[in-house]
């Protein structure tokens, strides 16, 4: 029935769309494939994006969490192309992102086109979006204005969060940057020239000899490569079991702190000392105003493994099938050393060089007295009138003959008994800073430890060591709290730190020798036709070992006292040689060590201590002859370099977490387009406006001149029963 309107013109007005069901809105007569509705390009658009992202993810993978020992990492990190390999992995993922998110939108479009319906006034817009549009951030403003019908939100919903990801994507880069920092890895292996030793002619004797070290505060604490092997535990003794270190051929701090793999010449000893609880035998103490002398013999209570000599026992003086050494030593201060038979002794313990030869040729080593005393200058005895001390034996414990006697690990404890003691100077009226310092008041005592080392020979020798990250060399500060010198990383360092405390290489600063190349070097040393004994005279030479003899240390008979009392704050004196008394004052820092290792909370070690001794004297001889070296070798040295790499993956997991859900959030909109479209055809631009052209929209058109939209809306509320959306797939309008 034709109508007329106010300007008179004939039109038809729209007629109500036939009622129908829910299922026969979803079962459509006719559907074109999958393939067909969202068109090859669009396809090829998903199936490259995707491809592409899944690129970009491994790479970023690989660089994040790969192998960091693998040729293509190592390329891009030493090369500093990191910065370059997120910004291409970040472009490619926002490719990936913003192309296949287009496609998600025109798919999303189609169901809010046959599906949810959209109002009329937006049906050209959306309509056309199935063909043309500018993804789901400048989408996203069509779908909110359709929002109010009644499945709108569903489209505003997917729109939305492709949005965000989309969005969070534009910002890949920056946020996989958040984990890239500077960071050391090792960096590409080099050959350099290390000079190590001297040519043959050069005197070595000015840089090596008549120089006592002890007395000198060491310059630094340089680091060095460590095999060690832990020994059984064994009554009355300290052993810190073979300790083969391997000082660097380096001068500069750097070097030896960067350097991550090392293969080349490096100066070899073994810094093991064992100490056992001693034996004294016929032994004397003589006092006067400031020193006690302590005579006689002294042997061993149980032999460490290693543990040998070459002196016949027909003379009968030995113990415990082990010669009796004899000995004089000054004991009158705190912590002492004594070095036996002016350091050089046909017996000792077989380094662990010695042991692999299986050498019988004789050894070469030093034999210490290890004391800690504590007010003796204080004690007088009734008949001596304090010039003559009872004579002591290791089987004297009995209180009338002068002495007390106790053992505790490798320590043999002595204590006077009926002595007159002085009196405590609080008593007498006669305290002075002196007194304090020198003579303080208590109950008088001595610990005696007797031990071995094994520091002969040293060798130069073709080794290798490595490490897994940089290291810095201990300095010596000001503990606050005491304001005394702080040597607690120099301590850590060289091991001694009690067996409470177990540190690893890495914690202590230090490289792993690697003791596999030490045995190949000798393997290669030693001639296959020499017998054990002829080929260990290759071995026969040492550098080191003279910082240890007097006759070369310019040190003459000597002690060496470490501190002048039990407690750490007498130590700060030293540094001087007392020709009066014999004695080495060793440099405040040397005392330190040693009274720091001896205290309770290290473990009262005196093996460790003295280990950590003689490897802080033989790194001083080294470095000190360093200077001189001349003889050049070849070595091939990785060292760790600073590049920018990445060292969390927070920043790659939100990537990666982005990526995730965009291709679920695609993959559900494909799915739904699948199932709830039948007609939509995403790459035909005919296609999209074909399909808003309804009988009913066909007659509004025709007519769209001759009245205003609020006319036209109207009319249409009027007519059709307030159905003001436009249909999807060629039907009219939902009702």
């Amino acid at each position: 029935m034709l109508v007329r309107r106010a300007s008179g013109a004939l039109y038809k007005p729209l007629s109500r769309p036939q009622t129908t069901s829910s299922a026969e809105k979803s079962l459509p007569a006719h559907r074109n494939s999958f393939i067909k509705r969202i068109g090859p390009y669009s396809l090829g658009i998903l199936v490259v994006a995707f491809i592409l992202m899944a690129i970009a993810l491994a790479f970023l993978c690989h660089l994040w969490v790969g192998d960091r020992n693998s040729i293509s990492w190592r390329w891009v990190i030493l090369n500093d192309y990191v910065g370059s390999a997120v910004a291409l992995a970040a472009l490619a993922i926002q490719v990936s992102v913003s192309s296949s998110g287009a496609v998600a939108v025109s798919m999303l479009s189609s169901l809010a086109m046959e599906r949810w319906g959209v109002p009329l006034s937006q049906s050209l817009a959306i309509s056309t979006m199935r063909y043309n549009n500018s993804g789901p951030l400048l989408s996203l403003w069509s779908f909110v204005r359709q929002a109010r019908k009644t499945h709108g939100w569903k489209a505003v919903t997917f729109c939305l969060l492709m949005a965000v990801i989309t969005l969070a994507a534009n910002f890949s880069s920056t946020i996989l940057l958040f984990d890239v920092h500077p960071g050391q890895i090792h960096g590409v292996p080099e050959m350099v020239d290390v000079p190590l030793g001297w040519t043959e002619g050069t005197s070595k004797e000015p840089a090596t000899w008549y120089q006592n070290f002890m007395l000198q505060t060491p310059s630094a604490y340089q680091t060095f490569a460590e095999w060690s092997d832990p020994p059984e535990p064994a009554e009355n003794m300290s052993d810190t079991g073979p300790l083969v270190r391997a000082l660097l051929p380096f001068a500069s701090e750097q070097t030896r702190t960067s350097i991550q793999n090392y293969e080349g010449p490096a100066k070899v000893f073994d810094a093991r000392v064992a100490c056992v609880r001693p034996n004294f035998v016929d032994s004397t103490f003589v006092v006067n105003s400031d020193l006690v002398n302590f005579t006689g013999q002294v042997g061993i209570s149980a032999r460490p493994p290693g543990l040998d000599s070459q002196r016949g026992n027909g003379d009968g003086a030995s113990l415990n099938g082990f010669p009796l050494i004899p000995f004089e030593c000054s004991v009158g201060y705190g912590t002492q050393i004594c070095p036996l038979e002016r350091g050089s002794v046909d017996l000792g313990l077989r380094s662990w060089l010695w042991e692999y030869f299986n050498s019988t040729q004789n050894v070469t080593a030093s034999a210490f007295l290890f004391f800690e005393s504590q007010y003796m200058l204080d004690a007088y005895n009734d008949t001596s009138n304090g010039t003559y001390r009872p004579l002591f034996n290791y089987n004297t414990t009995n209180q009338g003959q002068g002495w007390n006697s106790t053992g505790d690990g490798p320590w043999l404890n002595l204590q006077p008994t009926n002595w007159t003691l002085k009196p405590p100077c609080e008593a007498t009226n006669s305290c002075s800073p002196s007194c304090e310092v020198f003579k303080t008041c208590g109950r008088p005592g001595l610990n005696a430890s007797l031990c071995f080392d094994a520091l002969w020979p040293d060798m130069d020798l073709p080794v290798q060591f490595n490490a897994t990250q940089s290291r810095t060399e201990p300095k010596v500060t000001i503990d606050p709290t005491t304001n005394q010198l702080d040597l607690t990383p120099v301590r850590h360092q060289l091991g001694a730190t009690g067996p409470r405390l177990r540190l690893s290489p890495t914690a202590r600063n230090i490289l792993t020798l690697s003791i596999s190349s030490v045995r190949a070097a000798l393997d290669a040393l030693r001639p296959a036709d020499l017998s054990p004994s002829l080929s260990a005279k290759l071995l026969d030479g040492s550098s080191l070992w003279f910082t240890l003899n007097p006759d070369y240390n310019g040190g003459g008979a000597t002690s060496w006292t470490f501190c002048r009392d039990l407690r750490r704050a007498q130590c700060a004196y030293g540094g001087v040689y007392d020709a009066n008394t014999s004695t080495t004052l060793a440099s405040v820092t040397q005392g330190l060590l040693a009274r720091s290792i001896l205290d309770d909370d290290a473990g009262h070690d005196p093996a460790a201590a003295l280990s950590a001794a003689l490897t802080v004297l033989a790194r001083m001889q080294f470095y000190d002859a360093a200077a001189t070296f001349d003889f050049p070798r070849s070595a091939a040295a990785t060292a760790f370099v600073t590049k920018a790499f990445p060292h969390a993956a927070r920043g790659l997991a939100v990537v990666a977490g982005v990526c995730v859900a965009h291709v679920a959030l695609v993959g559900a909109l494909a799915l739904a387009f699948a199932r709830g479209t039948a007609w939509s055809l995403l790459d035909a631009a005919w296609a999209a406006a074909a399909q808003m052209q309804t009988e009913g929209v066909g007659e509004i058109l025709r007519t769209a001149t001759a009245m205003r939209d609020g006319d036209v809306e109207g009319m249409v509320v009027g007519e059709a029963g307030g159905g003001r959306e436009g249909g999807g797939g060629g039907c009219a309008g939902e009702a």
